[in-house]
This record gives C-alpha cells, structure tokens and sequence, in this order.
C-alpha cells in the first residue's frame, strides 16, 4: 500500500497518474518501436527555431472530474506546485524552465519562463535548449492538476480519493485502507469513455493468498517478479 499517490511527490506510485490524469503529451511507440511524441491536454504546439520557447494551445472543452474547465491557469499552477512543494521529488521535469532555479530557490514568486496567453495558449521558455523536454512532459510527474480543487484539497490530496480529482479516462472513487482502491470509468473524458466500467486494484501482502486469489480467478493481473520478491527477495521468476 503506497502512502501518497501524489504523483509530484512519488517516484514509485503512478497508477493514478497515468489513469485518473493526463498529460500535456504522451510517449507512444508504434509497430517498429519507434518512440513518438503525440499530443493529449494540448491539442498542438509550436518549437521555435532555437529551441527554446514551446507555444501550447490546450484542447478545447476538457474538464476535470467535479466539472471545472481545464485552462493554462491550471498548467501554470502545475509547473509552479512542482516546483515549489516541499516533498516534491519529480523538479527535474522543470528544472530546465527559464527561472525555475530562482523560484525553487525561494528567490522569486513566479516561474519566469511560463507565460499564460489566455484560457488555452501559453508557452514555456527554456534556459537552453533540451532535446527531450517533450518526452519530459509525457513523464506521470508531469499531469497535469486542477489548481482550485487541488489547492482546496491541500495535504489531502494525494491521499484522499474524494479530494484527488484529474482529467483521465478513471475517477479516483474510493481508498480503503489496507484493502486496496477503486477507479470508475469517466463516461465524459474527452479522450472517449474507457473500455473497462472500473478497476479494482487490491493490497494483498500474503505471496500465497495472492497466488490463490490468482488462480480461482479473483485477480485479473498478477506481478510475479513483485510477488516473488516479497516472498523471497530473489530477483523474479519465470511467467
């Protein structure tokens, strides 16, 4: 059972990061496995010729889980949470945002590289250019948050599943203690509803009753190189 899954704060946790939120891109490969780049929040971006300054314009009607429109306030408010927050771990996303260095230190009280235009256009400018800082973006770190319900959810979010509220095709709908979480599908994404009605994810600590959870058809997914480790601490075994 994890203790957060506030993905800022996390770099083991993301499962509901990469369900109940989304990006501004995403990383995908395609049938050679050639890696890419392809938009999501943000319906399109501009590189200028030097490589420093990133024009985004976001997708047009996205909405977070409690209704709330998705705008360039909300990705500002990320950037600037992320790297500001005290047990923050994921800063190396931004560390390469021009001015990022002054407001992690405590220099200034806004991130000078970004920029917000209006609702759904704002750009990001670099210290120098950074071949990678698409695919950073595309990083689970990355999602991006709603700054009023994240802001009202305060310590809770990440911990509470009421009070953590994305984007993504999955609502965070409950955290039981020592039981495990449920995620329901979200009928209004706008990347389309899902395929699956929910996800039960379960906190099993047994090897055992997870392998008989497993073969009477109580899990779906089992991890065998997780289990075995718990189990043993070797290194996995055969699937």
């Amino acid at each position: 059972e994890m203790d957060t899954v506030d993905f800022q704060c996390t770099t083991i946790y993301y499962t509901i990061a990469q369900n109940v939120f989304d990006r501004l891109v995403e990383t995908v490969v395609g049938p050679d496995g050639e890696m890419s780049i392809v938009p999501s929040l943000a319906e399109s971006w501009v590189v200028s010729d030097d490589g420093l300054r990133y024009s985004f314009h976001l997708r047009d009607g996205v909405r977070v889980h409690d209704g709330a429109l998705l705008t360039s306030d909300d990705v500002y408010y990320t950037f600037f949470r992320l790297l500001t927050h005290p047990y923050s771990c994921n800063r190396d996303i931004a560390r390469n945002i021009l001015g990022a260095d002054r407001l992690e230190k405590g220099e200034t009280d806004v991130l000078e590289g970004f920029h917000v235009l209006n609702d759904r256009d704002f750009s990001i400018t670099l210290e120098q250019p950074f071949a990678v800082f698409l695919s950073c973006l595309s990083m689970p770190g990355a999602s991006i948050l709603n700054k009023e319900s994240t802001t009202k959810a305060s310590v809770r979010f990440g911990k509470s599943a009421y009070h953590t509220v994305g984007t993504g095709p999955f609502i965070f709908h409950s955290w039981v203690p020592h039981q495990g979480l449920v995620l329901k599908a979200n009928p209004d994404c706008w990347s389309g509803p899902p395929e699956y009605d929910g996800v039960e994810l379960r906190f099993i600590t047994d090897f055992v009753e997870e392998r008989m959870e497993y073969d009477s058809g109580q899990l779906d997914i089992l991890d065998l190189n997780e289990s075995l480790d718990r189990k043993s601490g070797s290194a996995g075994m055969p699937r």
